[in-house]
């Protein structure tokens, strides 16, 4: 097997790096998960009553519901750019389709690649 399908799979992956950060995707996860705290403290707050806690959680169900809409159409064009990129080289005539699955589903290249990714993110943070 050549080289050419792991430097496609090696540019999707960093273009798959770039696009998270680029959308700052994972600080909005961080922010779903503050609203949702949030609501988890509020329905636990004595000091409000059956009614103000309603409001409140309902408040932050429709915030919610917009942060994971927006995660996802974000981690659907993310993933979508980045396997174009991949398959591009396959009606470039650059490799097949069964070799770039092939590729992977390598070991080797995996958990390389799951190495490099994890000191990128840690470098580019």
């Amino acid at each position: 097997m050549t080289a050419l399908p792991y430097a496609g799979l090696t540019v999707a992956v960093v273009l798959f790096l770039v696009g998270m950060k680029l959308t700052r995707i994972v600080d909005e996860v961080y922010r779903m998960l503050a609203a949702t705290r949030q609501a988890m403290a509020t329905i636990r707050a004595p000091d409000l009553d059956d009614e103000e806690k309603e409001v409140l959680v309902q408040r932050a169900a429709v915030r919610m519901f917009g942060f994971f809409f927006s995660i996802t159409i974000k981690a659907v064009l993310i993933l979508a750019v980045s396997a174009g990129v991949a398959a591009l080289g396959i009606p470039l005539g650059l490799y097949q389709a069964d070799t770039l699955a092939d590729a992977a589903v390598d070991p080797y290249f995996l958990i390389a690649t799951t190495v490099v990714v994890i000191l990128l993110w840690k470098v580019l943070k």
